[in-house]
């Protein structure tokens, strides 16, 4: 089983419209707004939790929604905003 964790150099904080991350490790920031705000404000919810939550507030089918919950993860673990952890 393959899951994704946020790693401890990485911090974040809740903007007005939105959540600053900070990469301290790479010195670097990602403001997230929208879709990618409310992803990251329920990472800590199960995924298939996440996948309905996304689904009942876009108002769209949960496959569609998991394909966009998959994208936003994906594109952050390239960032190097999660990791991958094994067995977890």
């Amino acid at each position: 089983m393959l899951t994704l964790a946020v790693p401890e150099f990485i911090h974040w904080v809740r903007e007005t419209g939105g959540i600053l991350v900070v990469d301290e490790s790479r010195r670097t920031a990602h403001r997230l707004a929208g879709l990618e705000a409310i992803i990251w404000d329920e990472l800590a919810r199960p995924y298939p939790e996440l996948v309905s939550r996304l689904a009942a507030l876009l108002e769209i089918p949960p496959i569609e929604a998991e394909i966009r919950l998959n994208a936003v993860l994906e594109s952050w673990r390239r960032a190097g905003l999660l990791v991958e952890v094994r067995g977890g």
